[in-house]
């Protein structure tokens, strides 16, 4: 992402998920809560692309041998 492309927004964590959070950052290395965040949600888009594309090639495997339709 080149600079000034980037979106500001705030969230909100309550106190105990903010206390883990912090945690986490010590043990992983991450200079900020943001950047263990961003990190975090990239993530998980890279998860769920991952997953659809598991879930349509058993489909079409299923599909192929006749479970679905």
């Amino acid at each position: 992402m080149k600079e000034g492309d980037e979106l500001a927004a705030q969230i909100h964590l309550d106190a105990e998920l903010l206390a883990q959070v912090k945690a986490c950052l010590e043990e992983t290395g991450f200079a900020t809560v943001e950047a263990f965040v961003h990190f975090c949600v990239e993530n998980e888009k890279e998860l769920k692309v991952r997953r659809d594309a598991e879930e349509k090639a058993l489909a079409e495997r299923l599909r192929g041998l006749g479970y679905l339709e």
